[in-house]
C-alpha cells in the first residue's frame, strides 16, 4: 500500500513537470490565445495592405476609408478582415501623405523585444506583403499602430519617362500634353541630321500599360527618313513624318495589329541610323483618349 502512495506521488510530480514544461514551451492557454489573436490581426493587416495596393493601382491614390476596399470573401460578414477578431471593432486607418498610412488596433502581446527564437515572434516571411513595406511589424501590448509606406514601384507607377531631346534628332509632334483621339489618323513629325539613313517609330507606354504593351513598334516597316527642310542646302536637316492611326501598334513577329488602351503619359520614340551622337529620341508626354465627336487636327 505504501508503494502505491509513493507511485501516485511520483506520477503526480511527473505530470506537474510535464505540464510546467509544456507551458514553458508553448505558453499557457491564455498566452497562446493572445498570440493567436495577434497573429490574426497581422494577417488581417496583410490582407488589407494587399487590397490597398490593388486600390492604389486602379485609383492612383490611397483609399480614404477601409470600407471602400473590395470584397473577395463570402458569408454574412464579407469584410471580416477589417475588424479586430476579439473586440469586433473596425481597425483604425490613418493616411499620412500620398504614400504612407497606419493600421492601428489593441494588441494582446508585446513583441518589441522578441527575436527569431522567441515563441511570440511573428515571421516576416509569413506576412511578406506587409513586412516588406511596413516600418516595423512588431508592436507593444495595448493600442499600437503599424506604419506602412508604399514601395518605390507603386510610387513610380504613374510617373512617365522624361523626354529625350537631342539637337540632332527630335520629335516635333505630338506636343506636350496633346490629346490624341483613339482610332483617328494623326501625323507624327520629327527632324534629324542629313546623315540619317533609316528611321523607326515606337510607342513608349506608361507603367500601367507595360504589362501588356512594352514599348511596341508602330509599324512593321520603316517610315521614310524625311526630306530636306531647305532643298537648296545640302546640309539641311531632314523632316520626316508618319501617318499613325492612334492606338495601333505591331503585335508580334507576324506584324499583327493590336490596339493600346486610352491613357495618360504615352510618348513617341524614334530610332535612326546612323546618328552622330545618339540615334534615339522621345517626345513629350501625350494622352490617348476616346473622343465622342470631332477629330484630331493632323500636324503639317
Amino acid at each position: 500500500m505504501r508503494n502505491y502512495y509513493i507511485f501516485v506521488v511520483v506520477l503526480g510530480i511527473f505530470s506537474l513537470n510535464v505540464i510546467f514544461i509544456g507551458f514553458s514551451i508553448v505558453g499557457s492557454p491564455l498566452e497562446q490565445k493572445a498570440i493567436n489573436l495577434d497573429n490574426q490581426r497581422l494577417t488581417d493587416f496583410s490582407d488589407i495592405h494587399t487590397k490597398i495596393l490593388d486600390y492604389y493601382s486602379s485609383k492612383k491614390k490611397l483609399p480614404e476609408k477601409l470600407n471602400v476596399l473590395p470584397n473577395d470573401t463570402s458569408g454574412k460578414d464579407k469584410k471580416h478582415f477589417l475588424k479586430d477578431p476579439e473586440s469586433n471593432d473596425e481597425y483604425d486607418y490613418k493616411t499620412e501623405g500620398q504614400y504612407k498610412y497606419k493600421l492601428c488596433t489593441v494588441f494582446s502581446t508585446d513583441t518589441r523585444k522578441d527575436d527569431e527564437t522567441d515563441k511570440n515572434y511573428y515571421s516576416s516571411s509569413y506576412y511578406y506583403d506587409l513586412s516588406k513595406d511596413a516600418k516595423n511589424i512588431k508592436h507593444k501590448k495595448g493600442y499600437d499602430c503599424i506604419e506602412v509606406e508604399l514601395s518605390d514601384y507603386y510610387k513610380n507607377l504613374y510617373t512617365t519617362p522624361t523626354p529625350i531631346l537631342q539637337d540632332h534628332l527630335m520629335i516635333i509632334h505630338p506636343q506636350y500634353n496633346e490629346k490624341l483621339c483613339l482610332g483617328q489618323e494623326y501625323t507624327i513629325t520629327w527632324e534629324a541630321e542629313p546623315t540619317v539613313k533609316r528611321a523607326g517609330l515606337y510607342l513608349v507606354t506608361p507603367t500601367e500599360v507595360k504589362k501588356t504593351f512594352d514599348n511596341p513598334w508602330l509599324s512593321s516597316y520603316e517610315p521614310p527618313v524625311g526630306e530636306p527642310i531647305n532643298a537648296s542646302d545640302p546640309q539641311s536637316r531632314l523632316r520626316g513624318s508618319f501617318k499613325w492611326i492612334v492606338g495601333e501598334v505591331e503585335g508580334d513577329e507576324t506584324a499583327t495589329i493590336l490596339h493600346v488602351p486610352p491613357g495618360h503619359g504615352y510618348q513617341i520614340g524614334v530610332v535612326t541610323s546612323p546618328g552622330s551622337t545618339s540615334d534615339v529620341a522621345t517626345s513629350y508626354n501625350f494622352d490617348i483618349v476616346n473622343c465622342a465627336s470631332g477629330s484630331v487636327k493632323s500636324t503639317p
